[in-house]
């Protein structure tokens, strides 16, 4: 209570005033305490503590999924699985090693002494948050080389190859694939994988030619692929050139609905007919019997041929 004249303020006064004020401060130091800003009157919104129940002894690094009874617990650390054991069990035994060593009654703690000592847990724990980044690092791969939009390509990889792939890398001539140093691999879509194989095949047959498949290919091309209407009216063309030869206009008219024949009466071997008619053969018939009769892995895993289905729903084609 403020006065001017402290004359005039009896001591009865002066020790109200004086409660008054003592009361008033701890007033305001319990409002404090209680998250309350006095000079706003209103409650300060409290930061709320970071949830760590699911981390690898609150390394928030490092999250912890609990597999129950069947199987280890998995920890994740820089977006890839590692086993709890392998990582507690390589710091456990370094933190052994640098402490020199536990006694009997801080290994075997507690009541049915299968604990250890609170203090040596706490001790490790600290040991953990200090050393774990060098231990956890030595669990992942590298992925450094590798474009971070094929990780997920490289972690399915994995998964379905049920190995590891080291060194892993994006070629740099397509980052569609994965170099590693125990094989190189081409993922694609399944888009991808048809475009690839169709190309493939469509560069065999302009590069070596139809001539270059099986003589039982050859037959089936033939057979199915030429096309039987321009040849009919390449015949046509040709009556004109004989007009008044009634004998070959009526030969050729003969031949129009079998080319086969009339191409071994002129004396044509088929490599004559694939080279000198190849634009008569449809191209796209040819490609999809190829593919159909092989397969795409036939056309892209020139290592062995093998088509792998990943898990994130692409295929993967080992190239070297």
């Amino acid at each position: 209570m403020p006065v001017k004249n402290l004359e005039n303020v009896s001591d009865k006064q002066l020790k109200d005033s004086y409660e008054l004020e003592t009361a008033v401060n701890q007033n305001k130091q319990d409002l404090k305490s209680k998250g309350f800003d006095i000079d706003s009157g209103f409650k300060k919104e409290q930061p709320k503590e970071e949830d760590l129940s699911n981390t690898y002894r609150g390394i928030k690094e490092i999250s912890y999924q609990d597999k129950g009874t069947t199987a280890d617990p998995e920890l994740t650390y820089k977006g890839q699985k590692i086993n709890y054991h392998d990582l507690e069990d390589s710091l456990w035994e370094a933190f052994k090693d640098e402490r020199g060593g536990l006694t009997e009654e801080e290994q075997h703690w507690g009541e049915n002494k299968n604990m250890l000592s609170p203090e040596v847990e706490d001790e490790f724990n600290e040991y953990v948050k200090e050393h774990y980044q060098e231990y956890a690092d030595n669990l992942v791969t590298d992925l450094s080389d590798l474009d971070e939009d094929r990780h997920d390509d490289y972690f399915s990889l994995k998964q379905a190859l049920g190995e590891e792939l080291s060194n892993p890398r994006t070629a740099r001539y397509d980052d569609r694939i994965i170099e590693t140093d125990d094989g190189d691999y081409l993922v694609l879509t399944d888009e991808e994988a048809d475009e690839y194989a169709r190309e493939s095949v469509e560069n065999i047959i302009d590069d070596i030619g139809l001539e270059s498949f099986t003589p039982n290919f050859q037959e089936w091309i033939l057979d199915n692929a030429f096309d039987k209407d321009k040849f009919a009216d390449l015949i046509d063309e040709m009556k004109e050139d004989y007009e008044g030869e009634e004998d070959t206009q009526e030969w050729l008219e003969s031949m129009k609905d079998d080319p086969r024949r009339y191409f071994s009466e002129m004396g044509y071997e088929d490599k004559d007919i694939f080279k000198n008619y190849s634009d008569y053969f449809d191209k796209d018939k040819i490609i999809d019997e190829v593919i159909s009769e092989d397969g795409r892995a036939m056309q892209i895993a020139s290592y062995d041929f093998n088509e792998i289905e990943l898990p994130n729903g692409k295929f993967a084609y080992r190239i070297n």
